[in-house]
């Protein structure tokens, strides 16, 4: 809807940045109140977020919170 913030979709950012290059970015989406999906294959390269925030899992075609909403 013309007005209303994007998602972003973020598929294995790990990919193609270094861990500075992604936390920059992350972050950078983050203060501007934007939604971010963010892919990878392993949750410990995604980066905290000092805003509110859910980390899901998808395992066997399952999707679930790998952990409760963390607010800093």
């Amino acid at each position: 809807t013309v007005g209303e913030a994007p998602l972003f979709l973020l598929d294995d950012p790990v990919a193609e940045l270094d861990r500075e290059g992604i936390e920059r970015l992350v972050r950078l989406l983050a203060q501007q109140g934007r939604q971010i999906f963010l892919t990878a294959c392993n949750a410990g390269e995604i980066p905290r977020l000092e805003q509110p925030s859910t980390t899901f899992s998808v395992a066997e075609g399952v999707f679930q919170p790998l952990t409760e909403q963390m607010d800093s």
